[in-house]
């Protein structure tokens, strides 16, 4: 494409396609590579041609026929735009650009495919779409809580990803991939509004899911110790990107154990959903505190939001918030102020951010009359399926842990989750640990059954608060 685009040897139409395929590619290319420039000279050059990317493939998807007569080249550029609009943190828009590029793949059959091993450079293109447009499909479907729009496949979309395994990222890119089929679970669950799922079933699926959950994330663990002792070169070109992929884990485990607690009304399921929803803040404040060390970003925002808070599910800050109404939880309401504190500065910069700004400073409005005075929190925060394995993990609380402390305790915390099985079905579980107390009141539980979404963000309904609060 890039040749092409060169010595412009295709007709123009097929160039505008060509462009906002390398142009994008060449935006994310230029923010990973910016920590390397050490150059300042090189930082604004590089700064400024990725806005004239940016601002020219917007320009140019603007102009493709999105209803033209399907084709590959036409899906390889609206899944371009898709990620775009992932960029530059529209997700809203990325979800309607990747509905379209389902309703191609379908219009091509692709969605059929039962041969997994690509015989030409267009078949391997093929799957390179299909496993692209599933990832964003489930993802963004289950970010904004509405029906998926690609057709089961016929093959495990995994199987499609065709990648060197020594490619750095090539583990990361199937783990992605994996958390995608079992997103697209979680979303027939959650969106089942005719209750054709009984509450038995529902429980058993959900209990499925996180055993499926921890083992895609311990497979991942496993490949990011075996690569940082026998390629510590290549471990240390990504090792920025790992965080993310623990955020991803924790954020969408939280959502499945939330929907379990609505379910069950279980007092010890509800811990543990405490439990991942901290893990999930913790990483992400790691992230956050990473980037404001760095000094060669060439981004007017921490490009790491655009693929974790943004792209993934919103539950663990109001998990962490419904905690705090029920039980004026001290550290809990800190821990999703500093994270909101900290998104202040790119409020402006990214329109996206903003939004999340403001519903999160809404939450803490809401709040923070009833954390005042409160006491710090005990031991007892800890999971109550984890409290056996609390001095092996080794977790210092009121602290926030780094990323290989997280990773030291993963195991342990992790697979006691994991034994969470349907006997808190059947009989109401043990007494609830003192964290969890206030959650006998059913109103905090009616609260805590809703399920967050990135159009919460959307609401004008924070904007009429806001008048009211003035």
């Amino acid at each position: 494409m890039g040749l092409a685009i060169i010595e412009g040897t295709e007709c123009e139409q097929v160039l505008q396609h060509y462009r906002i395929n390398v142009w994008v590619k060449a935006m994310g290319f230029i923010s990973k590579m910016a920590p390397l420039l050490t150059s300042e000279r090189l930082r604004d050059h590089f700064r400024s041609l990725k806005k004239k990317y940016e601002a020219a493939a917007v320009e140019i998807l603007n102009q493709i026929p999105l209803a033209a007569e399907p084709s590959l080249i036409l899906l390889q550029s609206i899944l371009s735009a898709a990620r775009l609009m992932r960029y530059l943190g529209n997700m809203t828009r990325s979800w309607m650009l990747t509905s379209q590029a389902s309703m191609i793949i379908v219009s091509l059959n692709y969605h059929n495919i039962t041969d997994t091993i690509p015989r030409t450079e267009t078949e391997e293109n093929i799957h390179d779409c299909v496993y692209t447009c599933y990832f964003f499909d489930k993802t963004l479907s289950l970010l904004l809580l509405r029906p998926s729009s690609l057709p089961d496949l016929k093959v495990r979309p995994t199987q499609l990803v065709h990648l060197d395994p020594d490619l750095p990222t090539s583990a990361m890119i199937k783990g992605i991939v994996e958390y995608s089929e079992l997103k697209g679970d979680l979303l027939n669950v959650l969106l089942d509004t005719k209750k054709t799922i009984g509450d038995t079933e529902k429980a058993n699926i959900l209990s499925d899911l996180v055993a499926r959950a921890h083992i895609i994330h311990s497979s991942m663990q496993m490949f990011r110790r075996r690569q940082e002792e026998q390629s510590p070169e290549l471990w240390r070109q990504i090792v920025r990107e790992w965080p993310s992929m623990d955020f991803n884990y924790y954020s969408v485990l939280t959502t499945i154990i939330q929907a379990r607690s609505s379910v069950l009304k279980s007092r010890l399921v509800c811990e543990n959903c405490l439990y991942s929803a901290r893990e999930a803040l913790i990483t992400l404040r790691g992230l956050q505190e990473a980037f404001s060390s760095h000094t060669n970003s060439i981004d007017s925002y921490p490009h790491f939001l655009t693929w974790t808070m943004l792209l993934f599910p919103l539950a663990p800050f109001f998990v962490l918030f419904c905690n705090v109404i029920a039980t004026s939880n001290e550290r809990d309401f800190h821990m999703i102020k500093n994270i909101t504190d900290d998104l202040r500065q790119f409020a402006e910069a990214n329109a996206s951010i903003g939004k999340l700004y403001k519903l999160f400073s809404k939450f803490l409005d809401l709040c923070a009359p009833l954390v005042k005075g409160n006491p710090k929190p005990s031991r007892s925060e800890q999971p109550a399926a984890a409290l056996s394995d609390a001095n092996t993990a080794g977790n210092t609380e009121g602290q926030v842990a780094s990323h290989t402390d997280i990773l030291a305790r993963a195991a342990n915390a992790d697979q006691a989750l994991v034994s969470l099985g349907s006997t808190d079905f059947a009989g109401g579980g043990p007494t609830a640990p003192a964290s969890v107390e206030g959650w006998d009141d059913s109103l905090v539980w009616d609260l805590f059954d809703n399920q967050p979404s990135l159009g919460w963000a959307d609401s004008e309904l924070w904007n009429v608060m806001s008048q009211f609060d003035s």
